[in-house]
């Protein structure tokens, strides 16, 4: 028996749109003012002096080739815990489409409220 495939609907019910709403402007609020700020931080008021730039950075070719191994390493995590996601997706739509979660042996899967 196969399962008419029916379009994605992107809109929200008005209570997921109304909470969204409600969160966005939670988080705006919750901003400090001096990160949203129109005056020129980087012009001096009169009379008082420009402090030197400190950029932080690496001291040492050491920690810049740390810096460089680390970024590579969260990288290269990601792509093969995507990788991994990726297959474990295409493992479950094939045993899908193979009807083994209507079988008995896969009634042990399926959640009590999923209509059968």
């Amino acid at each position: 028996m196969k399962r008419k495939k029916t379009p994605l609907s992107l809109s929200l019910p008005v209570s997921v749109s109304a909470s969204v709403l409600a969160l966005v402007i939670i988080l705006l609020l919750t901003i400090p003012p001096s990160l949203y700020s129109f005056q020129d931080s980087q012009t001096p008021a009169p009379g008082e002096e420009q402090a030197e730039e400190i950029r932080p950075g690496p001291q040492n070719i050491k920690e810049k080739i740390a810096l460089f191994v680390f970024t590579a390493w969260l990288w290269i995590s990601i792509v093969i815990i995507v990788f991994l996601l990726i297959l474990k997706i295409k493992e479950a739509d094939r045993l899908h489409q193979m009807g083994y979660f209507h079988s008995p042996r896969g009634k042990k899967f399926l959640r009590k409220d999923t209509p059968e």
